[in-house]
């Protein structure tokens, strides 16, 4: 498989399948997904009524915030498609779901890394500390699922190359 075979789980949680860890991952993903949709669809409409605004920055985060719905709209959908590629054992939709969610973990990666150095002198040390300390165990969060995700995709594709054979 290569050198970085040692980043991939061979097992969720060191207990569990990786179909079950795959379940698991898509549907946290989902909630987690809908709970982001929500909140920007609130924050829409708070900012959408704002009087006291200036016509540039209300502007900006009024686009900003629709931008990332859809793309919150778009990680449900894809979140709902893994779990009927999970349950259909479809290694493609699968390997989507991966490709999809490192794009977006990536984009997300970035705008928090370019958030936290604007932000970060407006804030004391230990408050800049802990948001670096939250923000690198969510993301940890997210890429193991990721992987969780990607070795279930491999065991998929292990398997299906095994009946193929025979």
């Amino acid at each position: 498989m290569g050198k970085c075979c040692w980043v991939i789980p061979k097992k969720f949680l060191c207990y569990f399948s990786l179909k079950c860890g795959a379940k698991a991952v898509g549907i946290f993903m989902f909630c987690l997904m809908i709970g982001i949709t929500i909140a920007l669809i609130i924050q829409i409409f708070a900012v959408k009524n704002c009087e006291d605004c200036d016509e540039y920055p209300w502007k900006q985060t009024y686009s900003y915030t629709i931008v990332a719905c859809i793309d919150a709209v778009f990680m449900v959908l894809l979140n709902v498609w893994l779990l009927w590629g999970i349950k259909k054992e479809k290694s493609s939709v699968v390997l989507c779901w991966v490709a999809g969610t490192a794009i977006w973990l990536t984009q997300s990666s970035l705008i928090l890394l370019v958030l936290i150095c604007m932000y970060g002198s407006e804030v004391n040390a230990v408050e800049w500390a802990a948001s670096v300390v939250f923000a690198l165990v969510g993301l940890g969060i997210l890429v193991y699922g990721t992987l969780v995700v990607f070795a279930y995709w491999l065991e998929l594709k292990k398997s299906k190359e095994a009946a193929a054979t025979t």
